[in-house]
């Protein structure tokens, strides 16, 4: 789900870097959220109550998404470390699931937040909304035109049938071979 939107200011190391920080700060901050809960002392939560869908005593439906948005963002955030050992097509369908992740955790915010009322927690929903729809429609509209210039070329999108003369041979990457820069700890296994 690259989208490449920052190649022509950022290097690419620092992007997918940066990506997965974002990603681990996000975990801590949920994990601040579950150390708060289970000390509230208006509605205590058991451990259980916080890490069992649907078991909550407060709006049982939507702390339940909630905890299974916790679960999809720390399987999503996972293959950063395992994608030496699971094969591309894996990593990108479980990449899918940030989408589940923010939607189901948008709508425990949306649905179970006591503060979701407030002026400030609405411009915050707007505003991730917003960021996410620009940047899916941005990632779309990338892919859309990359497979329009590639199928106008007569490439397949698998690599198959790409020509052999030299002089009519591109380096376009496709986009099943696009990958993002493996640490030096970290080399690939060679399954994709």
């Amino acid at each position: 789900m690259s989208s490449k939107i920052f190649d022509r200011v950022l290097h690419r190391t620092f992007t997918f870097d940066f990506h997965e920080f974002i990603s681990l700060l996000s975990i801590g901050f949920l994990i601040l959220h579950i150390v708060i809960l289970t000390g509230d002392q208006y509605m205590p939560y058991s451990i259980a109550q916080i890490l069992i869908p649907f078991i909550s005593p407060y709006r049982p439906v939507w702390v339940g998404v909630g905890v299974i948005s916790f679960y999809l963002i720390l399987l999503v955030s996972v293959t950063f470390y395992i994608r030496s050992r699971i094969t591309m097509k894996a990593f990108r369908v479980i990449h899918w699931a940030s989408f589940i992740a923010y939607i189901t955790a948008a709508a425990h915010s949306i649905f179970s937040g006591t503060d979701s009322p407030l002026a400030m927690s609405e411009l915050m929903y707007v505003g991730t909304f917003l960021v996410i729809v620009f940047m899916t429609a941005y990632w779309l509209l990338t892919l859309r035109s990359q497979k329009g210039a590639q199928t106008s070329r007569g490439y397949y999108l698998s690599g198959a049938a790409q020509p052999t003369d030299q002089s009519t041979r591109t380096h376009t990457v496709t986009a099943s071979t696009r990958t993002p820069p493996t640490r030096k700890l970290d080399a690939p296994s060679g399954r994709r």
